[in-house]
């Protein structure tokens, strides 16, 4: 689990699966990140047990709510991944419901995760940050990311 002032980042539950369904049911969400919209609370919960369930894949989560709001994570060259990175290397992606867009939590959460990430000298470079660029007013984030980390797109 890592906290900032107002979120939680912490491991999705089966609890979260109607949550994860209402959130990534919009068709506005999953195209633009690289997948479909959810089809079915069993759906939401099979993703939950099996793309979430990566060790560094978290929940977004207001501490003023207490419910997940969207989802950032980070998967490492040791994992099974369509990037091709080399030792050391991650790639890093995230997704929020649509009317938490422009509230400043992605941007918030992502700094926390890399930096917790290379603070534990997990990763050294970021290969690539997967956003959505779509009418999204968080997009500055991976111009943000990149002034601090080293990136390779």
């Amino acid at each position: 689990m890592i906290e900032t002032d107002r979120l939680i980042l912490r491991h999705w539950r089966d609890s979260d699966a109607e949550t994860l369904f209402k959130l990534a049911s919009d068709p506005d969400i999953g195209p633009v990140a690289g997948w479909p919209p959810h089809t079915s609370v069993e759906n939401s919960l099979e993703i939950i047990r099996t793309v979430f369930s990566a060790p560094e894949i978290y929940a977004v989560v207001p501490k003023a709510t207490g419910e997940p709001v969207g989802c950032c994570g980070i998967v490492f060259s040791n994992n099974v991944d369509k990037a091709a990175k080399g030792l050391n290397e991650a790639e890093t992606g995230y997704w929020i419901g649509k009317s938490y867009w422009g509230k400043g939590m992605i941007p918030e959460a992502v700094r926390v995760h890399v930096h917790s990430c290379s603070a534990q000298k997990q990763t050294h470079a970021l290969v690539s940050v997967n956003v959505m660029i779509s009418d999204n007013p968080d997009f500055p984030l991976m111009v943000s990311i990149a002034s601090s980390y080293s990136i390779i797109f």
